[in-house]
């Protein structure tokens, strides 16, 4: 009789908290916040080479909503004569991903 009682209760616990987490997870996904992003750091040529794997990986990843935005950290070592590279640029411009040049 006690450890049917436990169960059920222990039961109803893990439904309500399985409900609050549904919620907040529906929440989040219809209004995300806009000053929260997911960044990806730029710091050498091999980052730099990988940049479009990166971006996927960063845009699939499951803590972020859908409709939130992906920037990037890019260290002054990978840039050519104080410049993007032209293909750093067109990989950031597929995926409309910002860029924040930083040391």
């Amino acid at each position: 009789m006690f450890w049917n009682l436990f169960f059920w209760i222990m039961g109803v616990a893990f439904a309500l908290f399985g409900l609050v987490c549904a919620i907040e997870l529906i929440v989040e996904a219809c209004f995300p916040d806009r000053r929260i992003f997911t960044v990806v750091e730029v710091r050498t040529a091999e980052d730099a080479d990988a940049l479009d794997l990166l971006l996927a990986e960063a845009k699939r990843t499951s803590m972020r909503s859908v409709s939130s935005r992906v920037g990037v950290l890019m260290s002054g070592d990978v840039l050519c004569d104080g410049k993007i590279p032209q293909k750093m640029l067109e990989i950031l411009d597929r995926f409309d991903a910002e860029c924040y040049l930083c040391e």
